[in-house]
């Protein structure tokens, strides 16, 4: 969560947008409680806009729930992060979303 804005968005398929630092960090406190589910992502292309304040990352992801003698892929997909650069230097997520490969 260190790299969202405060104002960050979390789309998600098949519901509302989630706004803000606080509502994400709700609405992934269930996924993220089980400590055998991990988040996996690949990036595969990046770049910055010309004004040199905004980027975007994109790639393939997946939640893996471990445990066992191997890793379970519970589902793949892709997703696309927005970044604006923070007045500190840092980059942080503004807008956050992905979609599954069913």
């Amino acid at each position: 969560m260190d790299a969202y804005a405060a104002d960050a968005v979390r789309l998600h398929v098949g519901g509302k947008a989630v706004q803000g630092l606080g509502a994400i960090r709700d609405f992934d406190a269930e996924l993220f409680a089980d400590p055998m589910l991990r988040l996996v992502w690949e990036p595969t292309d990046a770049g910055v806009f010309s004004d040199g304040r905004h980027g975007f990352t994109t790639g393939r992801s997946a939640f893996v729930r471990l445990g066992g003698e191997k890793a379970d892929t519970l589902v793949t997909g892709r997703y696309i992060t927005l970044w604006r650069l923070g007045s500190g230097g840092c980059w942080q997520v503004v807008l956050d979303t992905g979609a599954s490969d069913t």
